[in-house]
C-alpha cells in the first residue's frame, strides 16, 4: 500500500511539473502573440525511409551527400545530447546541436519531456555506433503530453482540447463485414 501511495505520488508530481511546463509555454507564447503550438511544420521524410536510403552508407558518405530532412514524432528516450523519437514507420535520433542553435531553441528543448511530440529540420549524419541521426538546426515542440503513462493519454494543444478517450468507431465501408444490399452476412 505504502509503495502504490509513493507512486501515486510520483506520477502526481510529475504530471504537475508538466502541466507548469505547459502553462508556462501558453503564457509565454500569449506575450509575444503566437501560438504556443504553431502548425507551420512539414515533415518531408519518415524514419524508416531515411534508414532505407542511407542506412548503408558511412560517415564520409553522409557529409558528402549532405541530404537534409525533415522529421517528427514522439520523444521515446534522451540520452545526452540525443533524442529518440519515433514516428508512424520507425525511430530516428535527434541530435541537439548546441553550437548550431539559438538559445531561445535550447531552452526550449530542455522543456521537452518523453512523451512529446516534437520536429526537426537538419542533415542527416551516422553516429559512431553507426545508428542514424538528424543534427537539429531548426526544431520545435508540436504537442505537449500532459500525463505521464497509463490507460488514457492526453496530449494538450495550443486550444487546450485532448485527445479523445472514445474508441474508433468500425469502419462501414468494408464490403465484407457491411454488405452493400444491406442484406445478412
Amino acid at each position: 500500500m505504502a509503495n502504490q501511495d509513493a507512486a501515486q505520488h510520483d506520477e502526481n508530481h510529475l504530471i504537475a511539473e508538466r502541466r507548469a511546463k505547459l502553462a508556462a509555454r501558453r503564457d509565454q507564447a500569449a506575450e509575444a502573440g503566437g501560438s504556443a503550438f504553431p502548425n507551420d511544420f512539414r515533415r518531408d521524410s519518415l524514419a524508416a525511409e531515411l534508414q532505407a536510403e542511407l542506412g548503408d552508407k558511412d560517415k564520409a558518405e553522409l557529409e558528402t551527400l549532405d541530404r537534409r530532412a525533415s522529421v517528427a514524432g514522439r520523444i521515446m528516450r534522451k540520452r545526452g545530447p540525443f533524442i529518440v523519437i519515433q514516428d508512424v514507420s520507425d525511430q530516428i535520433q535527434l541530435y541537439v546541436d548546441k553550437k548550431g542553435l539559438p538559445a531561445e531553441t535550447l531552452d526550449d528543448i530542455k522543456s521537452w519531456d518523453i512523451g512529446d511530440i516534437v520536429a526537426a529540420r537538419g542533415p542527416v549524419h551516422k553516429s559512431g555506433k553507426g545508428d542514424l541521426y538528424v543534427m537539429m538546426k531548426e526544431a520545435q515542440l508540436l504537442t505537449k503530453r500532459d500525463k505521464t503513462k497509463g490507460g488514457q493519454q492526453e496530449a494538450k494543444t495550443s486550444c487546450g482540447v485532448g485527445w479523445s478517450k472514445k474508441p474508433a468507431p468500425p469502419i462501414a465501408n468494408d464490403a465484407d463485414t457491411y454488405p452493400r444490399d444491406g442484406g445478412a452476412l
